[in-house]
């Protein structure tokens, strides 16, 4: 294995180990990581659009939608 591929796949293992760490704190406040991530981003720019809200969250601007309903139905925006 080339060291540009094995470093793909170390950080490709980071990346996974970390967004289940992450899932596993966040289920504690019934939060999923595309919430926490969109809160993240409100609380830095509170006048984001919701286009540049999903580019910065990595979901499309539908999926941004439903993640932004579902927190305001919670309370949380």
């Amino acid at each position: 294995m080339s060291e540009n591929k094995r470093l793909g796949y170390l950080l490709k293992q980071s990346q996974q180990a970390l967004r289940a760490q992450m899932d596993k704190a966040l289920s504690k406040y019934n939060t999923t990581l595309p919430q926490y991530a969109a809160l993240s981003a409100l609380e830095v720019n509170a006048g984001i659009s919701n286009a540049d809200l999903a580019r910065a969250c990595f979901v499309t601007p539908q999926t941004m939608i439903r993640i932004i309903q579902n927190l305001e139905e919670e309370g949380l925006i």
